[in-house]
């Protein structure tokens, strides 16, 4: 454990005397985490440039306190992940608490922000073809600016463990409104193994730190694709071999004994599929017994936003419906519908479970994409 006082040479001390009123930037387009979690989870993923850490008082007494607390000795792990990535920490006094509260926008953080760059994102026009036989799937770049390909890069591959049986799944939210909601998303996302996570850049609530830190900092993690056109997104995925499942109201089941006249909502689905998720064709609203859509094509699962849902032009773009339904059928208080994240979470364990061995066989013969070699951009070399 590393204890003010008792640092190495580098260790730098914030400005004594008056109080510190302004945000020492490093560059234009730093950005502020903070809270133990949301740094120490940006410091383990390492997707980042870090420019200062900054530790008060306050987050120095935890570190002394957790001292024998080998299972909750938070501060002294960041502080040790940052000498990993030879950021030296700046501790600093009582008269940097406004500034820390202006860095964390008013929020809690614990005597701890860490100022870094933007989080890398995959800025793409769609997703390309994928073949089990590699461990990755690729994005189609759009065009980025020279700042922009210094955070982000220019590597299209997304990495994906097939686990032997499956495609990716990549989740893409189009209007999530609420940054609570947002980071809960990419916390379940991340934790039930999501490969990537596309997002709207128009209609969605930025990455910000308050998404972080509800992400519980599995933002820093998992691999995000951004989206300037929804539409030519989805459509062209789709001519890629990418199935497209739109997260919505399912319609009553016509073959179900729990419904009658009164309960037209109440739900259990007819047999071999989940007494909760259902999948449906969105003309005939058939419903898709045994239906496991990981073994037989690479998926993306759409989520609309908390309110409206999708736009109709979007959800019209979908191959399937997908949605929960609720088994109380007396819904006497209007609670019709699940938090977007808590669908997200539910719809997505479904779709990651291990299908039965012949469902899995039965995938591997659905899929005729060939496979290709590695390629690294353009659209010359479209799979379908």
């Amino acid at each position: 454990m590393t204890e003010k006082g008792h640092e190495e040479s580098d260790t730098q001390y914030g400005d004594e005397g008056p109080e510190i009123s302004r945000i020492p930037y490093t560059t234009a387009a730093s950005q502020f985490i903070y809270g133990m979690s949301s740094v120490r989870a940006a410091l383990k993923a390492g997707r980042r440039r870090f420019y200062k850490l900054y530790i008060h008082d306050r987050a120095l007494n935890r570190s002394i306190q957790e001292t024998n607390d080998k299972t909750h000795n938070t501060t002294s792990t960041l502080l040790a992940l940052a000498r990993d990535k030879h950021l030296s920490p700046i501790y600093v006094d009582n008269s940097w608490l406004k500034t820390l509260d202006m860095m964390s926008e008013g929020r809690p953080h614990n005597g701890c922000v860490l100022e870094a760059s933007p989080l890398p994102v995959y800025p793409s026009e769609f997703l390309r073809g994928v073949s089990r036989s590699f461990p990755y799937f690729q994005v189609d770049f759009t065009k980025q600016s020279a700042e922009d390909k210094m955070i982000n890069g220019n590597d299209p591959r997304i990495k994906y463990n097939s686990h032997g049986w499956r495609f990716p799944l990549v989740l893409y939210l189009d209007g999530i409104k609420d940054e609570g909601n947002l980071g809960a998303i990419f916390r379940s996302a991340y934790y039930l193994g999501v490969d990537a996570i596309a997002v709207s850049k128009r209609a969605t609530a930025p990455l910000s730190a308050i998404a972080t830190k509800a992400s519980s900092g599995a933002v820093e993690a998992i691999p995000v694709i951004t989206v300037n056109n929804p539409i030519n997104f989805i459509s062209h995925s789709i001519l890629q071999g990418w199935r497209v499942y739109a997260a919505d109201v399912p319609p009553p089941p016509k073959d179900n004994f729990n419904v009658t006249s009164e309960h037209h909502w109440r739900a259990l689905d007819p047999d071999n599929t989940s007494p909760l998720i259902t999948c449906v064709r969105p003309n005939s609203g058939a419903v898709l017994g045994g239906h496991s859509p990981l073994a037989i094509q690479p998926t993306i699962l759409m989520f609309g936003s908390e309110g409206s849902g999708f736009a109709p032009t979007l959800r019209a773009r979908a191959n399937y419906i997908v949605g929960i339904r609720g088994v109380r059928g007396d819904d006497i208080l209007g609670v019709d519908s699940l938090n977007v994240s808590v669908a997200a979470a539910l719809i997505s364990m479904e779709f990651l479970k291990k299908p039965n061995k012949a469902l899995a066989t039965k995938g591997i013969r659905a899929s005729r994409t060939p496979p290709q070699p590695p390629h690294m951009g353009g659209k010359d070399n479209l799979l379908f």
